[in-house]
């Protein structure tokens, strides 16, 4: 019951100071799998489907971000022409 408890506060920590959520499931996780044991606890349920979807829209969000912040922008003719230039330079050396 106290190991229940520690893994309950750990989560409850997690989601108070939003951080680490994913850090808390993914080794709840690991646990469960190394003592061969399926999940119990609700919340832990609750919020394994949560992390999942959370770190892809993180992901998501961080590819925007870095976009817009840089201003990165792709320009197609430049691209063309650097492989243009690779397959000449191939070419030569055949």
């Amino acid at each position: 019951m106290l190991i229940k408890k520690r893994w309950e506060r750990a989560l409850e920590l997690a989601v108070n100071y939003k951080a680490h959520l994913n850090t808390v499931v993914g080794y709840r996780k690991r646990y469960l799998e190394s003592v061969g044991k399926e999940e119990w606890i609700p919340k832990f349920k609750e919020y394994e489907g949560k992390v999942k979807i959370l770190n892809f829209f993180m992901k998501f969000i961080l590819f925007f971000v870095f976009f817009v912040i840089f201003k990165v922008t792709v320009d197609w003719e430049s691209i063309k022409a650097e492989i243009k230039k690779e397959k000449e330079k191939e070419a030569k050396l055949k």
